[in-house]
């Protein structure tokens, strides 16, 4: 067993939990360039919508927590997001250090999506060399990884096993 530090999360404006209203977003994976990228995520927020996410998989062309870092950066109040992490490819300590920088460095809007798989999942995990566990196993570790997350991003000290 291991224990992990928290992680503060003081540049947030929201907290896990909050309400939050009805909006529109953008799911959006590619560019050619950073700025292209940049210039993409500036015009979803100029025509309205709120949030962009980005997929996770090995066949896209961007890595979603760099890409959403530039996106945030790049505009005033747009929320970023992960269009379903694959929790299986993410240790939770780590992500959650990375979920906390991502959110104070967009000021508090980075949205965390995180799942036990998707339509993709198998056959990445034969690209990566690595099985396919079932379902249930799948879930039981998105349920451990979920308790560390929700615990470091709430700045308690964890202890994880798995």
């Amino acid at each position: 067993m291991e224990n992990v530090h928290p992680l503060s999360t003081a540049g947030a404006a929201r907290r896990p939990g909050a309400p939050r209203p009805f909006r529109f977003g953008v799911v959006a994976a590619s560019a050619r360039s950073g700025e292209e990228w940049a210039s993409k995520a500036r015009q979803v927020e100029s025509l309205g919508y709120t949030t962009l996410v980005i997929p996770d998989g090995l066949n896209y062309t961007l890595s979603p927590l760099p890409a959403l870092a530039a996106a945030a950066a790049a505009t005033r109040a747009l929320r970023v997001g992960t269009y379903v992490l694959v929790n299986d490819f993410r240790h939770p300590v780590l992500l959650a250090k990375e979920a906390a920088t991502l959110d104070v460095l967009s000021g508090g809007r980075f949205e965390l999506g995180i799942g036990a798989g998707r339509p993709d999942a198998a056959a990445e995990n034969r690209m990566l060399g690595r099985a396919f566990d079932s379902g249930a196993v799948r879930v039981a570790r998105l349920a451990e990884s979920l308790g560390i997350l929700k615990g470091l991003l709430a700045g308690q000290t964890v202890t994880a096993s798995g």
